[in-house]
Formats: C-alpha cells, structure tokens, sequence
C-alpha cells in the first residue's frame, strides 16, 4: 500500500538539482550521461530484441515518392533481420562455454544457484550480466535486501524470516542520476516500475518509483517525487557495481558492441523493404486481349484479368521496370552484411587482398582479434562477480575472509568446435544468403572440415555447380538451408 502522507525531505547538502527539477519532485533528475544517451539505449535494445516492436519504432524510412498510405502499408509488410543479436549471443555465449570456478566462498549453495531470488543460477545470471554490457556498453548489478530493522538484520533471524540478498541486473536506463567521487558512489537514483496487479477484482496500475541510495539512507519517493519511505542503509556504502565490458571504467567512454553494427542493421532492414516492395509492385505483368472495351466487359481468361483495347490501336504496353536498382540495392546489402562480420571480427584472419586465404592452418584461429576482447571481458567479470559475493557477505555479516575468494573465468578463447561454429553459420545464414556470403561461408565451413584441402582444390568445389551443402558432405547441415 502507498503511503499517501508527503515528508519533508531534507536533501543531503551534496544533492544539487537540476533546472527542470524541484525539492518536492527529485524524480526529474537526470544524469548529463542519461539524457545523451537515452535514445541510443532503446534503439540499441530494440536492435537486438528484433520483432515488431522494432519495426513499428519509426525506423522505417519513407522515401520521397511515397505517400503516407503507401508507406504504412509497406511498413504493414516490413520484417527485420536480426544481425545483432546473433553477435552479441556469439560473444556471450563464448564466455560461458567452460564452467566458472568458484572456490573459498562462503555462500550456501541455495544462494549461488538462486542468485536473484527468482530461481536464477549464478552463471545464467552473469551471462545475462555480460549480454547487457555488450548490448548497451555496460550495466549494474544492485544486491539489494528485503528491509528489516537493524536489529533482526543477522543470519540466524534472516534465514527464520527467509529473508535474504538478492542481486538484480540494472539497464542503464534504470539509473537515472548518481554522483561519483574517487571511483565510488556518493548517492544513486534508481528508477523502478511497479505492478499493482495483487486483487484481480481491481483494475492493474503500473506507477513510477524511485529510490535514492546514499550511504547513510534509502528513500522511496513516488512519481510526483513524494517521500514513502525512509530507512537506513545498514551497509555504510551504495550496493552497486558497474560492469563494463571494455577495459575503460569511465562510463562515458564505454561503447556497445553493436554501436555501429545497430546502424548498418537498419539501413539492411530499410533496403530489404525496398526491394521488397519492387517485388510487391512490378512482378506481375498485366495480360491484354484485342477487343472494343465499349463492347465488352472486362474478361477473366484463367486466373488472370484481361482488359479490351480497340481494334487497329496500338495496345498499351506494359513497361517493365529495369533490374538494376533492385540489383544495386542488393549488392548494397552483401557488403553491408560483410561489414557486420568485419566489424564484429568474425571473419577469418590472414586474407590478401584479393580476398583469398593464405594458408588453410590460419583458419584455425580465425577469432585471433576477438580473443583479446574476450579476455578483457572475462577478467572483468571476474572482478565483478567478487565485488557481487562480497556485497552478500556484508548483508549477511559473514565473518569469513572475503580476500581469499577466487572466481576463474576462461582465459583464451579458441575457436568453436566445426558444428557448433556450421551451425552458427547456417542460423546467421538463413536470415538473408545472398552468393558473396555463402561463397564466404563456405571457405570457412570447406577448411575447417577438410584442413587438408588447399585453396585451389576449395575455391573449386565452392565453383562446382554440383556442389550441394547436405547432411552427409557437412556434418548434420539442413539441405533446405
């Protein structure tokens, strides 16, 4: 139930707001690093969720010829094909292939197998962690407790109450303004959604709250900034750790993976629809019969409509549209789709200029690049996962020694083995094959399946108009494919 009494807040004398806000509202705060970046947030979450949210979030561009009927009816028939989220699950799903080792800690094994209270497995949570950071530049993780007074706040009450930490993943949009000095948060403002769903005989409401987290305090406002509740922060710090998966630590200087990749997605969602649409428009062509249109009515001759023109006239010809701008267009689309590989340094290294391999045996490394990024995420995750059990040993009061935990991520990062990286292939593959991304795919399947073939010998078969990629030839590959 909402406290519906307003307190008087008295601010911490270090809390300074903005032009657009007010004592009685804090909720208008917005970080300077929010408010720039807010819009690149949603569209870099949309790119990598896909589906119709995506296409009906006015990324679709009319072009100058159409009308607004016209242009909604091909947004009606628009799809998106979806190259960001198979980088992204590409680069998580690497840092997860070996199991995380977890030694010295001194956490029940309910805890690390249920770390957000929501039957979420340590792992599962921090590779969740890890696709945040790369679809956005970074997150947080916020180990938060259900609130109980200072004096029941010791592991033996905790656990008769069933009340324990919870960690949870925060967007950067969720954190809508905070104040840092010497690396460590001075306060944070938390932006929450609540779902009053609890009487089914009482229509849902869906309201705004925040939390301002000092380290002294914790207070709920609700969203006309409206004091709920005040209680202390038994910790002495903020519960909040920012997790980048680059090597930087400023915030402002952290990058998505997908920061251009998103683009160049939407500019291939904008092209497709357009040729599409000249499919849609020009690949039927109007049938005509001899005949005085005053004398006859329109005829139908087999499935198709027929149209009179008078005897002795010239009949209207048909004037076909020429190939060439559905072409260019879809030469645009095969070298944008290879600068989505490049750029996510998923192609194959030591490639000449003239876009043929040196040596088969550089093919066995062909991530060489993605390796050092790799490592710098998994450290990083090491680190944060430590910082994330230490909260938990502070909210629990665990006396056991939180510098002697050891958490190991991988530390290299070899290529996957031939089926899972054919079937990586064939699952980008069948978002859009045009012939320079199979003529590509194919070299990288050809040698690492037969690393004894020369590039002759692939470049032969990949030009054998015969050859088929089938269950037998490529290890379990769907012909339909």
């Amino acid at each position: 139930t909402k406290c519906q009494t307003t307190m008087t807040l008295n601010l911490p004398s270090f809390i300074k707001l903005s032009s657009n806000a007010s004592e009685a509202n804090i909720a208008n705060r917005r970080h300077p690093l929010y408010e720039k970046r807010i819009d690149d947030w949603r569209f870099f979450w949309l790119s990598y969720k896909g589906g119709r949210d995506y296409i009906e979030s006015g990324y679709l561009w009319p072009h100058e010829f159409e009308k607004n009927e016209l242009f909604n009816a091909r947004l009606e028939r628009a799809y998106y094909t979806n190259y960001c989220k198979p980088v992204v699950n590409l680069y998580s799903n690497y840092l997860f292939q070996q199991p995380v080792r977890r030694q010295n800690l001194a956490i029940a094994d309910d805890i690390i197998n249920n770390i957000s209270g929501t039957n979420i497995k340590a792992d599962t949570f921090f590779k969740k962690l890890a696709k945040y950071a790369y679809i956005f530049g970074y997150a947080y993780v916020f180990v938060d407790m259900p609130f109980v007074d200072d004096s029941e706040a010791n592991p033996s009450r905790l656990f008769d109450r069933q009340l324990r930490p919870i960690a949870r993943i925060l967007k950067p949009s969720d954190v809508v303004d905070w104040s840092l000095k010497d690396g460590n948060y001075r306060w944070i403002l938390i932006q929450q959604l609540v779902d009053d769903d609890e009487n089914p005989l009482m229509e849902r409401e869906i309201s705004e709250i925040y939390k301002l987290w000092t380290p002294d305090e914790i207070t709920i406002f609700d969203e006309n900034g409206n004091v709920m509740r005040k209680m202390p922060n038994p910790l002495g710090y903020i519960p909040i750790i920012s997790f980048s998966h680059t090597e930087y630590d400023d915030l402002s200087n952290t990058q998505s993976l997908i920061e251009d990749i998103s683009h160049i997605n939407n500019a291939i969602f904008n092209y497709s629809s357009l040729i599409d649409e000249m499919f849609f428009r020009n690949t039927f062509s109007q049938m005509i019969v001899q005949g005085d249109p005053e004398f006859y009515d329109e005829q139908i001759i087999g499935l198709a409509y027929a149209f009179n023109y008078p005897e002795g006239v010239n009949p209207p010809q048909f004037i076909a549209p020429p190939a060439d701008p559905a072409q260019l267009i879809e030469a645009k689309i095969e070298n944008l789709i290879l600068e989505i590989y490049r750029i996510a340094q998923l192609r194959a290294r030591g490639r000449k200029e003239t876009g043929t391999y040196k040596s088969i045996l550089e093919l066995s490394f062909d991530f060489h690049d993605t390796n050092t990024s790799l490592s710098i995420s998994a450290r990083r995750l090491e680190q944060i996962e430590k910082k994330t059990w230490s909260v938990f040993y502070d909210w629990l009061k665990l006396s056991a020694n939180k510098d002697i935990i050891e958490i190991s991520y991988p530390a290299e990062f070899d290529v996957a083995t031939i089926d899972s990286d054919l079937a990586n292939v064939l699952d980008i593959s069948r978002l859009g094959i045009t012939k320079k991304y199979r003529e590509f795919a194919l070299k990288r399947i050809l040698g690492k399946k037969y690393p004894d073939l020369n590039e002759d010998q692939i470049q032969e078969l990949i030009g054998d108009p015969d050859f088929i990629l089938t269950n037998q030839g490529l290890g379990g590959a769907n012909p339909s494919a």
